[in-house]
């Protein structure tokens, strides 16, 4: 009598084991893992059709909206995005994601008003988000608005310093302010993160040539022109070449 018990009690246990895993598998925040599994092959259309089920599960599954916005901005259908974006963002006002992504959305418009607007929301929420501070500075630096733009990417370089596109920026904006010696160190951190960035040669190159340090320029042109950048072999013919008595100091065009 005593076995019968156990062994039922057992078995009632693997059961309702059994219905649990099931269940959980099938929970909204389950097909959510699944989606983003799929996202990072790039496989959109599958990502969509686990999502449409997290949201029939949980219709205030806030990430699954924002994570589907994300696929459907893949695919082109821009609409359907800025709608999931605008409905994660009414289901939870504090995460910062939904309005980060809806910023890029209206850049993708050529909207930089609401885009600006949206990256001001997403940094207030999440002053840690680096991506925010440096498309900001992007959209500043691109109306000719220098000095919050490099505000801006001095926020994403401290906050991100491995990132040599951040560094790269943040050189570029002190071009633009004339700070041409602070625009070389910037350029030096973005090339010790990538020995090949053949931009950032060039840039720097440039800068050099701007505080007349000629033969630093010319060498770091040379570089710009071996790993590939074009522009780089019209420079070194202008302000390198041997045969010209007369160099010339102009202001760098980044």
């Amino acid at each position: 009598m005593i076995n019968y018990y156990v062994k039922k009690y057992q078995y009632i246990n693997i059961v309702f084991l059994i219905f649990f895993i099931s269940s959980c598998t099938q929970s909204s925040d389950a097909f959510l893992i699944k989606a983003k599994g799929l996202m990072k092959e790039k496989h959109f259309d599958e990502a969509i059709i686990n999502l449409n089920k997290a949201i029939e599960k949980d219709e205030k599954n806030a990430d699954a909206f924002n994570t589907r916005g994300v696929a459907n901005l893949e695919l082109g259908r821009m609409k359907e995005a800025l709608m999931d974006y605008n409905q994660a963002i009414q289901l939870n006002k504090m995460d910062d994601k939904p309005i980060y992504n809806r910023a890029r959305w209206y850049i993708s418009k050529n909207d930089t008003l609401n885009a600006i607007h949206d990256y001001n929301k997403a940094v207030d929420l999440n002053n840690k988000n680096a991506d925010a501070y440096y498309d900001r500075g992007t959209i500043f630096f691109n109306q000719n608005n220098f000095t919050p733009a490099l505000h801006d990417f001095e926020k994403a370089c401290e906050l991100q310093p491995n990132n040599k596109d951040f560094f790269y920026n943040l050189g570029a904006a002190k071009i633009a302010l004339k700070m041409f010696d602070n625009a070389i160190n910037d350029f030096k951190i973005a090339l010790k993160l990538d020995g090949k960035f053949s931009k950032a040669y060039y840039s720097l190159g440039m800068a050099q040539i701007s505080v007349k340090k000629m033969e630093e320029g010319c060498d770091n042109l040379q570089k710009a022109s071996k790993y590939g950048y074009i522009e780089a072999n019209q420079a070194i013919e202008q302000f390198c070449n041997e045969n010209n008595n007369k160099k010339k100091i102009l202001d760098v065009k980044l």
